[in-house]
């Protein structure tokens, strides 16, 4: 009996000093862009072995939706946004304490690797070839935003109008474009590069666009705002730069 309390003591104590080592981190909330979500999960695994005691818990959606989120109350402490104007209407509204553009990004326009068409530029897609374009709903998704700017400026969107299938963020429109739902897809250059079901027609023309920038943001309601603001200072580190570049994301200069 005497051994098997002893074992049953060790066993507790190892419980306890399991349940301590847990209580012991930081958990950091970050919203971020659905385009990051792939290059993420990179930066956690190289961040929590530079941090040991933070954890960081994160949410994609479309940068209007996250934004909306904050707005409501989410808890969050790092907001990474696609962009410019949802981080804009945060920090007029007193929900950021400090901000950096921290990357960017540009429009292609792609199609299923099955898809016989060949596209050269946005003014194909008014010919008959094309039935269906996806891009993200321009009210919340920032990529719809560029992408129908972009058709706007080419002379294209006031004739595809009726061909537009709207999206609750890029990776939809990715996926729709992957699946064969929709021909053609406008979407980031970081999100066809993760896919091996589409290829890009066309980089669209920068010129025809605002700049694609992702700021990052420091939020006034962080629940823990010094491990936060050493967070957003390692993701400007050159350990971090180099993983964004490797995903084809390019550093803010």
């Amino acid at each position: 009996m005497k051994k098997i309390y002893i074992y049953l003591t060790a066993a507790v104590l190892f419980l306890i000093a399991g349940c301590s080592n847990n209580e012991d981190k930081t958990e950091l909330y970050i919203l971020a862009a659905a385009s990051l979500s792939d290059v993420m999960s990179e930066i956690e695994e190289s961040y929590t072995n530079y941090s040991e005691n933070t954890e960081l818990i994160f949410n994609f959606s479309s940068s209007g939706r996250l934004r909306q989120q904050i707005m409501q109350g989410s808890p969050a402490d790092i907001f990474l946004s696609a962009s410019v104007e949802d981080m804009d209407s945060l920090e007029e509204e007193g929900a950021v304490l400090s901000r950096v553009n921290l990357l960017q990004n540009r429009l292609v326009l792609i199609a299923s690797m099955n898809h016989d068409f060949q596209y050269s530029s946005l003014n194909d897609l008014a010919g008959p070839e094309t039935d269906s374009i996806a891009i993200g709903q321009p009210e919340l998704v920032p990529v719809g935003r560029y992408a129908e700017e972009a058709l706007r400026n080419a002379g294209v969107l006031d004739e595809i109008e009726e061909k537009i299938v709207y999206t609750n963020d890029t990776r939809q429109a990715l996926t729709y474009a992957e699946t064969g739902n929709v021909d053609t897809a406008v979407v980031y250059e970081t999100d066809a590069g993760v896919s091996e079901s589409v290829k890009v027609f066309d980089i669209i023309d920068e010129s025809t666009y605002s700049p694609v920038y992702y700021p990052a943001g420091l939020l006034s309601e962080a629940s823990s705002p010094a491990e936060a603001e050493d967070f957003l200072e390692w993701l400007q580190s050159e350990e971090a730069s180099s993983i964004f570049e490797a995903n084809g994301f390019t550093i803010f200069r």
